[in-house]
């Protein structure tokens, strides 16, 4: 006889599958491992595999009756602290790139132009798409980071030309200003964060696992939660360090 977690990488696909389609749905963790022992417990009585006994795994999923209309946006009290952090990144890493080479702080309207279509292109993928869009046609949002990313090197070349100025002050006073709004912005999504980890307390379980191995599930699942708002700061910092040591 099997464990639950021998018999769920036996029978992987149709697991995660399930497992995934009940996220969509909105299902917590600890019920979403309630009806996967159900699951497996049928199947080590019957002895048939899980797609005999429950037909396809989307279809059983949605057969429970645990569907939750999901919202456009729904998750923006965490994201929106991760876009300002982006965007302020275009701001304070420019700003140190002139620091660096003791230029001022100059933009042209080409620039702007540019860091105004990525925040648009961001702010439409956070308000506009789906969990399940993201989930099921992941090419969206592939498709939106490149062209967020694609304005975002249009600007950086459109600096190097020789256009008109719409904005040209002191480097350092930008720098200074964009790198304490950076701090805020991270300790705002890594607050966000947490608190929503905390507050859904939604690590995927199974009533067979001990205590202790649920607890260490949940901080895992804290911990992956606060991990994006991290790496915003970490690619600013080696960003710095690189521009002042090719100067």
């Amino acid at each position: 006889m099997s464990d639950l977690k021998q018999w769920s990488a036996t029978h992987k696909k149709w697991v995660d599958a399930f497992v995934i389609e009940l996220r969509l749905e909105g299902v917590y963790g600890a019920t979403i491992g309630d009806e996967l022992t159900t699951v497996f417990s049928h199947c080590e009585e019957t002895g048939e595999a899980p797609e005999q006994s429950f037909g396809a795994p989307k279809d059983y999923a949605r057969s429970l009756g645990y569907s939750v209309p999901e919202q456009p946006g729904e998750y923006v009290s965490i994201v929106l602290p991760m876009l300002l952090q982006v965007f302020i990144l275009f701001v304070f890493t420019y700003s140190m790139r002139a620091v660096a080479n003791a230029h001022n702080f100059m933009l042209n309207g080409v620039v702007l132009g540019c860091w105004a279509g990525s925040l648009v292109v961001i702010l439409a993928m956070i308000f506009g798409l789906r969990i399940r869009t993201l989930i099921e046609k992941p090419w969206t949002l592939i498709l939106g980071f490149i062209l967020a990313i694609g304005l975002g090197v249009s600007g950086a070349i459109a600096s190097q030309k020789d256009l008109p100025l719409i904005v040209n002050v002191p480097a350092m006073p930008v720098a200074v200003g964009s790198g304490v709004l950076l701090l805020v912005a991270t300790a705002w999504a890594v607050r966000s964060s947490y608190k929503t980890a905390k507050e859904d307390d939604d690590a995927l379980v199974s009533p067979l696992d001990s205590g202790q191995e649920q607890e260490r599930a949940k901080k895992s699942s804290t911990m992956v939660s606060v991990l994006p708002a991290l790496l915003i700061p970490l690619y600013t910092v080696i960003d710095t360090l690189i521009s002042f040591w090719m100067v």
